[in-house]
């Protein structure tokens, strides 16, 4: 007979009469298995004729915290599952003071989630958890609550660790509207999350299906299928996201942010590889982006809808981007929300001091043929590079922020475009192309981008008087029906 006093001694709740009586019992750990597991059946739920199924926790698991009625889990047993983790958890001399706990391993499908659960070492700093369902993107966590998040990590326990989670797949229950799945809030050190084989299968989310503020956060085969309309997933982070593999759909949005660690401003790096999207819509996945220092996407799969800069997109980020990188690899830049592929709200626009923008083999495939700005609300200050080729255009016209194409008063055009932005030299070539100007109006042109002073003329074939300040260049009217063509070169800094 098991002794209900001992601590290691797990307890679930048997019903009798349809709930007119009820107590609990004791049993102990399944023996010979080194994690602790969790059944999706039992009893309670009428899955099972054994209590939880045989295992250690389930849906008869015992709930101190219900008041009235039966005391039994209203997380599945995942929640007790954990608490009991943490009880047998051990220290040892060399770890620094952290907890070790027990693997929790769910077992079957699904894992229904009534209410909010936390994580929590209880007074521990706990070393590496680990929460693993049975199979790739199996089980299902049914998430029956209307707000907030379903499983939250307390913060305060964990600390220059990883929190690992892996096989589960996240859903909103019938009729319920939670704000997401699971949440690590701010407020951690030096914490790594990793999650492999997530699995985020439907929408109704009122937020972000994961939100997650970690100094890494690694992603491998993560999925979702929330579509347009819904967040497919926040990613809060310091210095280095990974996704190594996995699905998108169209028109899902991810979003990315840096936050205040160790009481600086920190800018996360983001790194994509193996995403790819699916779906009927055309429409490319969305990423949203707060104070981040750069993004590389390598994923001949992916198609691209947009990338949208804010600094508004995450509690405790950043006030502004200052510079970034942006290295666009085998990328399909998809129907477009907006006719921008990188962008800014027009009520919240962004200067950068320095932005690089690099794409090999990305195709532009807006269809039909339309006219796309490279940016929107977004200007720069001190260094830009663009190296753009090749890129596909399929017939699509680019605007580029460093080139600019205007008419002649009369006919003709003239061409403007920067070889060179940098804060100690700039070069800009400017061609004429069957220029006329039959009147006595000069004619004044502003550059693309600016010049920090003003900007000296060093090559003028074209026959036509030029002068120029840090911003534009005014053309002295020929006042003829002549026609003009060739270069101009102006430089400076």
């Amino acid at each position: 007979m098991v002794n209900p006093n001992d601590p290691a001694a797990i307890p679930y709740v048997i019903s009798e009469d349809d709930g007119a009586l009820w107590y609990v019992a004791y049993r102990e750990k399944s023996p010979g298995i080194p994690y602790i597991t969790v059944s999706a059946k039992g009893v309670a739920n009428g899955l099972s004729t054994e209590y939880n199924d045989g295992y250690d926790f389930g849906p008869d698991s015992y709930n101190p915290g219900v008041s009235s009625g039966i005391p039994v889990t209203q997380s599945g047993g995942l929640l007790e599952a954990w608490n009991y983790a943490v009880s047998v958890s051990y220290t040892f001399p060399t770890s620094g003071g952290t907890y070790v706990m027990p693997m929790l391993k769910i077992v079957g499908s699904p894992i229904i989630i009534n209410t909010n659960i936390t994580l929590s070492g209880n007074g521990k700093l706990l070393e590496t958890p680990i929460i693993s369902g049975e199979s790739s993107m199996m089980p299902f966590i049914v998430c029956n609550i209307n707000s907030g998040y379903a499983i939250t990590f307390d913060p305060s326990s964990f600390s220059y660790v990883n929190i690992r989670i892996e096989n589960l797949q996240p859903q909103v229950g019938t009729g319920y509207t939670p704000e997401g799945a699971i949440s690590l809030p701010y407020g951690t050190t030096g914490v790594v999350f990793e999650a492999y084989n997530i699995n985020i299968s439907n929408g109704g989310w009122t937020g972000d299906p994961l939100s997650l503020y970690a100094q890494w956060v690694y992603m491998w085969n993560y999925e979702t299928y929330v579509g347009a309309g819904n967040s497919s997933g926040a990613f809060y982070i310091r210095d280095i996201m990974t996704i190594m593999t996995g699905n998108l759909t169209l028109g899902s949005i991810i979003k990315f942010s840096g936050f205040d660690w160790a009481g600086t401003a920190s800018n996360p790096n983001i790194y994509l590889s193996g995403m790819g999207t699916s779906g009927t819509s055309e429409q490319g996945v969305i990423f949203n982006l707060d104070t981040v220092e750069s993004l590389v996407i390598d994923c001949p799969s992916l198609a691209v809808g947009g990338i949208n800069f804010s600094d508004t997109a995450a509690t405790n980020a950043g006030s502004s981007f200052s510079s970034f990188n942006v290295d666009l690899r085998n990328v399909s830049i998809s129907t477009l929300t907006t006719t921008s592929i990188f962008s800014a709200s027009a009520s919240s626009p962004q200067t950068l001091q320095n932005l690089s923008v690099k794409a090999i083999n990305t195709i532009l495939s807006n269809s039909p043929a339309t006219t796309v700005n490279l940016f929107s609300n977004i200007s720069v200050s001190n260094r830009l590079i663009l190296e753009l080729e090749p890129i596909q255009l399929n017939g699509n016209t680019l605007i580029r922020p460093d080139q600019s194409t205007t008419a002649g008063t009369t006919a003709g055009t003239v061409e403007m475009r920067f070889t060179e932005y940098s804060p100690i030299y700039k070069k800009l070539i400017i061609s004429l192309s069957n220029y006329e100007n039959d009147t006595t109006t000069n004619q004044t042109i502003d550059f693309p981008l600016p010049f920090s002073f003003s900007a000296v003329l060093s090559a003028n074939n074209t026959g036509l008087g030029v002068t120029a300040n840090n911003t534009s260049i005014t053309i002295t009217a020929p006042d003829s029906t002549a026609t003009y063509r060739g270069l101009m070169i102006f430089e400076g800094y």
